[in-house]
């Protein structure tokens, strides 16, 4: 396609998202004309031309997206509404008209970059391999966290304690539907997620359109979090209400044995994953608002940390120190004595903090104001870092005030990632 410069998006912010909703209006369409609807017979010809002509014009926008997630999304919706129909065959008169179709789509892949991806696809791809590099934690971040990371805090949990400390790659999610919903909800969600997703396809089996929709949808989840989008569902939820209406009006409910199977499908789905990752054995506990990270007990808490200031992989630097924890302010959680506490932007919580605990406390980027300073040098503490950690920048220079010394005073500090492992060693540091 060389109309556009770009992959475009069509407005939905993600050409993924916009190739997966064309996706859906096609198979939406195609299923329309196989499956068993009323003017069908009185009016296959104009229909099935129409449709044709329509989902030629969404298969040139979804070669325009390039994006191959949202074309195995189409083939898979149309194969699904396809044997859900009961395959049905086209006539003689028809097959001109189809060919034609996939060859004129066929042309413009070819020419665009549609097609450049797709002979690119291999293990080596950096889209298809950072995929699957995030699928193979999904297990152990839900082993992880048996009630669930929380809404919208799957792709910081695998940042900072999942993700392989050489890669600095940064998502906003963890590029499924599927694996950040799994990863964010706890085991009862999980399995009615699951338990939902068999139930719609049983559901929509009879009805070809219905199931070709929502098997594109699934497909188009794995590769994308589509779901995101709430336009995205308005064509599944639709379709699989007329689809149950279907059912109802003709009284072919699923009998009692298929949901029976349905069920313990599920059962056994989500038991497979928690199996896996239990076999992965992360490491990391997520409970209650605090996680622990390593398989001793926590040396170094973090309250609340701050990205701006430790950056958004502040855990990968945790990692292979010693064993850490972190707990946020809206949860009840507060660690054992003795610990060490950092703390990372607001200086306000400093006096909160009791003086036995050792403390570490990072403030913002920036010069350390004079209020500020007065703070940190009357804070009886063993010591306090003044400074920006950012994993994600490499570490920097940081200084130190050091009490409990012969004299107090303020000295530079490198590596201050092992630093917070050895503070009896601070008072040698230069």
């Amino acid at each position: 396609m060389i109309f556009f410069a770009a992959r475009p998006d069509f407005g939905f912010g993600n050409p993924n998202t916009a190739a997966a909703f064309f996706a859906l209006l096609a198979v939406g369409l195609w299923g329309c004309c196989v499956g068993n609807w009323p003017w069908r017979k009185e009016r296959a010809r104009i229909w099935f031309w129409f449709c044709l002509v329509l989902s030629t014009l969404l298969g040139g926008l979804i070669v325009a997206t390039a994006s191959r997630g949202g074309l195995v999304a189409l083939v898979a919706g149309l194969c699904a509404c396809w044997i859900a129909a009961g395959v049905p065959r086209p006539g003689i008169r028809r097959l001109p008209g189809v060919l034609a179709s996939v060859l004129i789509l066929a042309g413009m892949a070819v020419s665009g970059r549609m097609g450049a991806r797709v002979a690119g696809s291999s293990l080596e791809d950096g889209s298809i391999t950072s995929r699957l590099t995030i699928y193979a934690q999904v297990p152990a971040m839900m082993a992880a966290a048996p009630g669930g990371w929380g809404a919208g805090k799957a792709a910081e949990a695998y940042h900072n304690w999942f993700q392989a400390k050489e890669d600095t790659r940064i998502y906003k999610h963890l590029v499924s539907t599927h694996a950040t919903w799994l990863v964010e909800a706890g085991w009862g969600l999980r399995l009615a997620y699951v338990w939902g997703w068999l139930a719609a396809l049983l559901l929509c089996w009879r009805t070809s359109a219905a199931f070709g929709v929502w098997v594109a949808f699934g497909v188009a989840g794995v590769f994308s979090h589509v779901g995101a989008d709430s336009r995205l569902w308005v064509l599944p939820v639709g379709a699989g209400i007329w689809a149950l209406a279907q059912r109802v009006f003709r009284r072919e409910l699923p009998p009692f044995r298929a949901w029976v199977v349905c069920t313990l499908l599920a059962g056994l789905l989500v038991g497979a994953l928690a199996g896996l990752g239990a076999w992965q054995a992360p490491g990391v506990r997520y409970y209650g608002g605090h996680l622990t990270a390593g398989n001793e007990p926590a040396v170094v808490w973090f309250w609340s940390p701050d990205p701006v200031v430790l950056g958004r992989a502040y855990g990968k630097l945790v990692r292979g120190q010693g064993s850490a924890g972190v707990f946020w302010e809206e949860g009840n959680f507060l660690p054992d004595l003795p610990f060490r506490l950092v703390l990372s932007g607001n200086p306000e919580r400093l006096p909160l903090v009791k003086k036995e605990y050792d403390l570490i406390w990072l403030n913002p980027p920036g010069r350390l104001s004079e209020p500020q300073r007065a703070m940190v040098e009357k804070a009886s503490r063993k010591v306090i870092l003044w400074g920006e950690l950012r994993t994600d920048a490499g570490a920097r220079e940081i200084k130190a005030w050091v009490t409990g010394l012969a004299k107090s005073e303020w000295k530079d500090i490198s590596g201050a990632g092992a630093l917070l492992w050895k503070l009896p060693n601070l008072s040698g540091a230069e």
